[in-house]
């Protein structure tokens, strides 16, 4: 599923502190003194949290995979091909170019194959 982002979401980040108001639209109540944001610096956090949003569900992804593979490492004596596999994993970010599909789910990713 795609995360949905509302604009009370975007206002809140953008300005923190105590924020009433409806979701979507707003008007929004600035309750801690905050400088309101503008119509323009809230589409473009907007912009930017959507473009962001890949990135953050490969990285949930990925260290779900290194969770379910620390035993390895704990068990103190890890092979070659697990301690690549793991290595893999980590480099991920650095080389994959996340995006995603109309129902939320990552396209453009390869995950490495799990050693035996």
């Amino acid at each position: 599923m795609i995360r949905q982002f509302t604009r009370f979401d975007i206002v809140h980040s953008l300005v923190g502190g105590a924020l009433s108001g409806d979701s979507d639209t707003g008007p929004f109540k600035f309750l801690d003194g905050q400088t309101p944001p503008t119509d323009a610096e809230i589409d473009a956090e907007m912009i930017r949290v959507e473009a962001a949003e890949p990135m953050r569900i490969l990285r949930r992804q990925r260290n779900l995979r290194l969770t379910e593979t620390d035993w390895w490492v704990l068990r103190g004596n890890p092979t070659n091909d697990q301690q690549v596999y793991r290595q893999q994993l980590r480099d991920m970010p650095d080389f994959v170019t996340p995006s995603l599909d109309g129902n939320g789910q990552l396209t453009g990713v390869t995950w490495p194959e799990i050693p035996e």
